[in-house]
């Protein structure tokens, strides 16, 4: 599948990303869906997209990767964070995820949630997870994403 991303910056490869994100948002096909001076292409292959949901994520693995990232959750913090993460359930109910969840907007804890669900397919050997976002569907490639640059053209 060819992802195309939009940007303001010159893409340095995914692995010198350092924003909110640990990775970058793209939109299918080669015509860019957004805004932004840089358009980059990439190329994943189908197999190595996670699909919408939970389909495509192995709970146990899963589980292991938030356990790493979040030690001191109990299971049902656990379990409240898979939701909001591998099934991308932007609806469940996170109040209970202590402090650092808290205490953020609505759009950063789902910033949080996102980047968590990147993390969690990379460790499944994923290179691109889909996305229900504000606008629509998108793919997220993680850092560590053997997604296959294709080069960048200018607006």
């Amino acid at each position: 599948m060819k992802l195309t991303n939009c940007g303001n910056e010159k893409f340095n490869g995914i692995d010198d990303m350092h924003d909110v994100f640990e990775g970058i948002f793209c939109t299918a096909g080669e015509d860019p869906q957004h805004d932004g001076k840089y358009i980059n292409h990439f190329e994943v292959e189908d197999s190595k997209i996670a699909e919408n949901g939970d389909w495509d994520i192995d709970y146990d693995k899963a589980i292991e990767t938030l356990k790493n990232e979040y030690p001191d959750f109990d299971e049902d913090q656990l379990d409240v964070l898979y939701e909001c993460t591998a099934k991308d359930d932007v609806d469940t109910d996170y109040s209970s995820l202590t402090d650092e969840f808290e205490y953020l907007e609505d759009f950063e804890a789902r910033f949080k949630f996102q980047n968590l669900r990147g993390k969690i397919a990379a460790d499944q050997g994923f290179d691109a997870i889909c996305m229900n976002d504000e606008y629509g569907t998108s793919y997220f490639l993680p850092y560590g994403s053997k997604a296959k640059y294709l080069g960048c053209s200018h607006r």
